[in-house]
């Protein structure tokens, strides 16, 4: 019992660790939801881990956007799914939700590389608010 009682003063001492909320920009909230219910729910695993300060499991970093921006990854039924987020101090931002299409291999095709350049831009602007 004063081992509980310990854990929670020190835990109130330090306070609670610090939850990052999540914000959606232009439509990927939709994007993200429209995957189906089994990659949201390893997407909402993944975010759940970013929101307290972990790199979440299932990602890899995008050097290319900055070392922050990292994509959440997911295969099913033989599709893979892909979310790219940039995560800060207090937040992590959804850029983009989307469903792999192999053309180039494991590249990102271009049109979702310039709509995840332009959603960075976003956020970054709203953390320099």
């Amino acid at each position: 019992m004063a081992a509980a009682q310990s854990r929670k003063v020190r835990h109130e001492s330090t306070g609670p660790p610090a939850i990052k909320s999540i914000r959606f920009l232009g439509s990927s909230r939709k994007e993200l939801m429209d995957l189906g219910s089994e990659v949201c729910k390893a997407f909402g695993h993944a975010l759940h881990e970013a929101q307290h300060g972990l790199i979440p499991y299932a990602s890899k970093p995008l050097p290319q956007f900055g070392p922050k921006v990292f994509e959440l990854l997911k295969d099913h039924d033989t599709n893979t799914y892909r979310c790219n987020i940039f995560i800060t101090c207090h937040y992590i931002y959804i850029l983009v939700a989307y469903k792999k299409k192999s053309k180039s291999g494991k590249e990102i095709p271009r049109e979702l590389v310039e709509l995840t350049g332009k959603r960075l831009r976003t956020a970054k602007e709203l953390e320099s608010l």
